[in-house]
């Protein structure tokens, strides 16, 4: 697979979330958790910013026919939204300007961002970009997010416009089936069963799968949330941003007091 961003060297497909344990601490949304385990060094291309183009290209408005027509007021993107798209994945080059408003397969409100040949798109919990070619079946995991239940993992993917028979494999061979006629999809499952291995859905006369990309050990995930996390009083106090896990384990080290130690 070619990049398609200057500097980059693999245009991302997936993303697989497993925030740290300090995400918890700070109570941020799963997509902005995520930001909190990428190094802030120059030298790592993913953190680049691209430049944006104010087109959205041809291939992503013949699989979403959501970028044909005109913009509203509702697709505007929102801010918290749009800082997890400029700065975790500003490689890509997202167009917040040109966000488009989708209800997800379960309700949950969704955008989906025009990005640099290609396309990006968020949710509370989960964002992933990906190229114009590979846009179907593209997911994001979550492992283990503050705001995702205890024993739960997520999976967000995109279909493209006239998907059919749209079911989730998993590892035992058994498949969720999910309704059609939606390009973001949301399903939860539990993290002590059979886990997800393949989206599988059917377009233009035939079957089409792709891996989850679910880690081996998945189950096994160590997650800390929000009814776990100490008293507010013995937390660190760490201002929102993009760190490193040098920089945060300073940062915590400093602020915890010798008794918490």
């Amino acid at each position: 697979m070619k990049p398609n961003f200057p500097g980059y060297p693999m245009w991302r497909r997936r993303g697989v979330v497993v925030a740290v344990a300090v995400a918890c601490v700070l109570g941020l949304t799963g997509v902005a958790a995520a930001a909190i385990g990428l190094s802030t060094s120059g030298s790592d291309p993913g953190l680049q910013r691209a430049a944006v183009s104010p087109v959205v290209n041809a291939a992503v408005k013949s699989q979403l026919s959501v970028f044909n027509r005109a913009g509203t007021l509702a697709d505007k993107l929102p801010s918290t939204f749009g800082w997890t798209l400029q700065h975790v994945y500003g490689f890509a080059g997202a167009n917040a300007a040109a966000s488009r408003h989708v209800t997800a397969s379960d309700g949950e409100a969704a955008y989906l961002v025009p990005a640099n040949d290609g396309l990006c798109a968020i949710s509370a919990n989960e964002a992933f970009c990906a190229p114009a070619a590979h846009l179907a079946g593209a997911d994001s995991v979550d492992l283990c997010s503050p705001t995702l239940p205890s024993g739960q993992i997520e999976i967000e993917w995109l279909l493209p416009d006239g998907a059919q028979n749209i079911a989730v494999r998993k590892a035992d061979g058994s498949t969720n089936a999910f309704a059609s006629g939606y390009n973001v999809y949301l399903a939860r499952f539990p993290a002590s069963g059979a886990l997800p291995t393949a989206i599988e859905w059917d377009a233009g006369g035939q079957h089409h799968a792709v891996d989850t990309g679910i880690p081996l050990g998945a189950a096994a995930e160590k997650c800390a949330h929000p009814g776990s996390a100490p008293p507010a009083s013995k937390l660190p106090n760490i201002a929102p941003g993009v760190y490193s896990l040098s920089q945060l384990q300073k940062l915590t080290h400093d602020q915890i007091t010798p008794e918490q130690k």
